[in-house]
């Protein structure tokens, strides 16, 4: 309930979302992606942030820019939680833009991400924007933020816990079923 807090750091978590929204998303699709300028920087810059921590469902690298599903769960979250603040701050037309901003990329990720036969949420879309078909925990960070639409809860809620993904100790970055897995690797 202090106003005056969230007034005090109000503009700054602006120019940060506006930030996101004109330098992180590339191609102004309405998702973030990611690539990387630097030479000597991380190809990967997600949740799974080393070398071979995105690979396709074949165990290939990915092209770059890369939009990671968990990604744009960390991108939906912050926009709703700007429309609740804006709305406590009585600014109820930025409210609404926020809360329809964070409602569209919803609608959009759960249509382009999720993918029907495996009833799972696709790890990343590449630079084409192609969906890729691994099966790892960064959906686990979609669950968290929100962003995955009710009807598609309990399937991966479901996949996550299945024995291929749940080692009994905690749920895998990968599926051993992916020809990548390897039990020892940093993924």
């Amino acid at each position: 309930g202090e106003k005056e807090i969230v007034r005090r750091h109000w503009d700054t978590a602006r120019r940060i979302l506006d930030w996101a929204r004109e330098h992180g998303d590339r191609d102004g699709d309405g998702y973030l992606e990611y690539l990387t300028k630097s030479p000597k920087g991380p190809k990967n810059q997600g949740w799974k942030d080393s070398g071979d921590g995105l690979v396709d469902a074949h165990g290939g690298t990915v092209s770059v820019p890369i939009a990671t599903c968990e990604l744009q769960g960390y991108w939906f979250a912050p926009q709703q939680l700007m429309g609740v603040l804006a709305w406590f701050l009585g600014q109820r037309s930025e409210a609404r833009d926020w809360w329809k901003s964070a409602g569209a990329l919803k609608e959009r990720f759960n249509r382009d991400w999720w993918m029907e036969e495996e009833k799972f949420i696709a790890m990343a879309l590449d630079r084409d924007k192609r969906p890729v078909r691994s099966i790892g925990s960064n959906a686990g960070h979609c669950l968290a933020a929100g962003i995955v639409s009710d009807d598609h809860i309990p399937p991966v809620v479901g996949r996550l816990f299945a024995p291929d993904m749940y080692s009994g100790w905690g749920i895998r970055t990968l599926s051993t079923e992916h020809p990548s897995y390897n039990p020892v690797s940093y993924h």
